[in-house]
């Protein structure tokens, strides 16, 4: 069943001009022993993060002179800086940590503010398209400790989503590619209760061609690594986002080694490492991706006058947020499949009661709830 959503009551709000001095920290793993790609690194993340959280997102590189940022970068959303400079550097172990200060201009979309809400996102476990690659290093628990990984840095540094992670069950993103794509969504959206589902599949984590010649007696072995990261809405269905990263790199361990890429030793490795920047970029470009996309609460209980969403205290909900109510009509099209638009209504609520998870309001006695059902849908106000 593919269900399309058009939500027609975002308003257009005319933006306002806001400069700021931003003090901001990123972090990086240091890669083959290059401490100065890592700063590079580093300064992108804190950036990225500085810009995003202000109500813009980056579109180019920015280049690095002495460690001042001497380039105005070209960004969405008319979000720019004037100057940056690095105030602070530590080295711990095989990771930097840069704290930068940035000038930060930014036209801010008061309405990307105003629904600053954090959307719960399905997280399962990793896909290892070829598993027989696990055999080298003995990493058969790969895939469990790529997605705990993922969502430790999506709690640590994400601001649009926080990870429901499932270590019991792998998604493909196939299921999301065909006509049926609106059923496997619907069935994760209600029995997960999120808003999107992320899928990671490694599409290649082969070893490299060993070296050869004089050289081998003191090259590292190289492995590779490919994977493909899938945003999908859950209500929908839909295919938000999707991008591949790639690298190839050190691998530090000898033939026979048994790794346990659970460990700390492993993510401190080059190879680990390089894993780890690839999947704070990820953090980075999703909430990019998401931008100003309001996170919509679902009805999921209605009793009477009260009604439970599904958005709570780890979403940024708080006692007295106003919500209005939008419901979800649906009616088939000419070739029997189930469409689904979306209808503002005026009916608001007031969140009374919230837990981790969840909210709940109580409808006024002036309001129609009467046709409000179970999946409709809520934005704040």
């Amino acid at each position: 069943m593919v269900r399309i959503i058009s939500l027609l009551l975002l308003m257009l709000i005319l933006p306002s001009a806001e400069a700021a001095w931003v003090t901001i920290t990123g972090e990086a793993n240091i890669v083959k022993g290059d401490v100065n790609a890592a700063r590079q690194q580093a300064i992108k993340q804190a950036l990225n993060m500085a810009v995003i959280t202000n109500g813009g997102s980056i579109s180019a590189q920015q280049t690095v002179t002495n460690g001042v940022l001497n380039q105005t970068a070209e960004l969405t959303n008319n979000a720019a800086y004037t100057s940056l400079e690095i105030v602070k550097e530590q080295h711990k172990g095989n990771r930097i940590e840069v704290t930068i200060r940035v000038d930060l201009l930014t036209t801010l979309n008061e309405s990307c503010l105003s629904n600053a809400l954090k959307a719960p996102l399905y997280l399962p476990r990793a896909i290892v398209f070829d598993r027989q690659q696990l055999r080298y290093g003995k990493m058969e628990q790969f895939p469990q400790a790529l997605s705990q990984k993922l969502a430790a840095i999506l709690n640590q540094n994400s601001t649009k989503v926080y990870p429901k992670l499932d270590l019991s069950n792998s998604v493909p993103s196939h299921n999301f590619s065909n006509e049926h794509r609106g059923d496997s969504a619907s069935w994760l959206n209600q029995q997960t209760n999120t808003l999107y589902i992320l899928l990671a599949e490694v599409e290649d984590m082969a070893l490299s061609e060993s070296p050869s010649g004089v050289s081998a007696m003191w090259s590292k072995q190289q492995r590779d690594f490919r994977l493909k990261i899938s945003l999908v809405h859950s209500i929908s269905g839909e295919m938000i986002w999707q991008k591949e990263y790639q690298f190839t790199t050190d691998w530090d361990y000898d033939a026979n080694a048994s790794v346990k890429p659970i460990s700390d030793a492993f993510w401190q490795s080059n190879y680990g490492g390089a894993i780890g920047n690839v999947l704070n970029q990820v953090s980075l470009d999703l909430d990019d991706t998401l931008g100003c996309r309001p996170a919509m609460a679902q009805v999921i209980a209605k009793q009477g006058q009260r009604v439970i969403f599904n958005l709570g205290r780890k979403s940024g909900v708080r006692t007295g947020d106003k919500f209005t109510i939008v419901l979800q009509h649906n009616f088939p099209d000419r070739v029997g499949q189930t469409r689904t638009i979306a209808k503002a209504t005026a009916v608001q609520v007031t969140i009374d009661q919230i837990t981790d998870d969840t909210s709940t309001a109580l409808l006024a006695a002036i309001d129609d709830g009467t046709n409000i059902q179970i999946n409709d849908i809520a934005l704040k106000n």
